[in-house]
């Protein structure tokens, strides 16, 4: 509804516009700088030509976008599939053990999740990653990057699909429901670590978040300590949590050891500015709610976490990596989120930069030096 809103009001605006310059030649009367009708009609008719098409330039695409934009945003279905099929989607393929299973976020809607780990039976306990994937495909996809993971850092993963992703069951999209499904997976992971079978270490849980995932990392921590899962804006939510726990909540849950945000916007106006040049010319605020209706404002949001930490006398560790020559996410949104958590003595944060690297291949780019720091991280 606010995007038809929207929309609406462009519309109208072009109408007022094109309104105005249309406006008879006995409103001018006064102007004495046009003595020739014929050359004040044609000047005017030209000027309401040119307008009316830069309008259209501009607005045109812009309703588009607004109209379409969590279609642009959340693409599930990747060359032609929304789910993953043949042997290399399964777990077992790359080396891996693995338990499948659903989880039921809070409105009831069905999540397919994995549990995955390097070799089943082991007697030690290891940490435990939470994946939240980028803004498209499914988790097979994902199934190398996992491998690696446990290989290299000897960990156990937890990789859930987000609603209407992959064999995740159908669910209104959204950056609140996603919110919901992250802690959904959250609460599902340290209740799970914290059994006796679990082959998880209760006191070495992280998130990890890749792209889009970063974002709902970011806001999986809001919702954490105390922010709604429906807020828009940080703004809304500057009188501090009163609670380490997610609305709704029992029992507060308990912070993650620590995260890791990889090639992630800083927010999505910044991503749309990026990708679509001709946004710039724009006023800044109106690339926001109503217009965009998932704004996924991780700056402001890191900033919200950084007071709310110091507000509860608590403190996190933060792991930011960069692909420097990033094409889908500018390193310039990691500088961002580096820059603004580094104002919080709550916020430890760690930032590696790769030039060697892109957005979603790093892993595979920047060598050890990306495993290292993951290393170094989680251990």
């Amino acid at each position: 509804m606010s995007s038809f809103v929207a929309v609406c009001f462009l519309g109208v605006a072009t109408f007022l516009l094109g309104l105005q310059l249309s406006i008879p030649r006995a409103d001018f009367e006064d102007l004495e700088d046009f003595d020739d009708d014929a050359d004040y009609n044609s000047w005017i008719s030209m000027c309401q030509k040119f307008l009316i098409l830069l309008m259209a330039v501009i607005l045109v695409p812009l309703a588009m976008i607004v109209l379409q934009q969590r279609n642009i945003l959340y693409r599930p279905i990747v060359a032609g599939r929304r789910v993953s099929i043949g042997h290399k989607s399964n777990p077992a393929a790359w080396g891996l053990e693995h338990e499948g299973f659903f989880l039921s976020s809070r409105d009831g809607t069905k999540l397919n999740a994995w549990l995955l780990y390097p070799q089943k039976g082991a007697q030690t306990k290891r940490p435990a990653l939470l994946f939240f994937h980028s803004n498209a495909g499914d988790i097979p996809q994902r199934l190398d990057f996992f491998s690696q993971l446990c290989r290299q850092l000897n960990v156990v993963i937890l990789a859930m699909e987000y609603r209407g992703f992959g064999r995740s069951a159908d669910g209104g999209i959204s950056e609140k429901s996603f919110v919901e499904d992250a802690a959904c997976a959250y609460n599902w992971l340290v209740n799970y670590a914290s059994t006796e079978k679990s082959c998880v270490d209760p006191a070495r849980l992280f998130i990890f978040g890749r792209s889009l995932g970063g974002c709902v990392a970011v806001r999986l921590l809001t919702f954490l300590l105390g922010a709604s899962a429906g807020s828009n804006c940080p703004e809304e939510m500057r009188r501090g949590a009163d609670s380490a726990g997610g609305p709704g909540e029992k029992q507060p849950l308990p912070l993650p050891a620590g995260v890791l945000i990889e090639n992630s916007p800083s927010c999505i106006a910044d991503m749309a500015m990026h990708l679509m040049p001709f946004l710039r010319i724009l006023p800044r605020r109106l690339l926001s709610w109503p217009v965009l209706l998932d704004e996924w404002r991780s700056n402001d949001w890191l900033n919200w976490i950084g007071s709310a930490l110091s507000s509860q006398k608590k403190s996190l560790r933060i792991c930011l990596l960069s692909a420097a020559h990033d094409k889908v996410v500018p390193a310039s949104c990691m500088e961002e989120l580096r820059d603004v958590g580094g104002k919080h003595k709550s916020l430890d944060i760690s930032f590696h930069s790769f030039q060697r690297g892109e957005h979603m291949s790093t892993y595979l780019l920047a060598g050890d030096r990306y495993w290292q720091a993951l290393r170094n991280f989680i251990n």
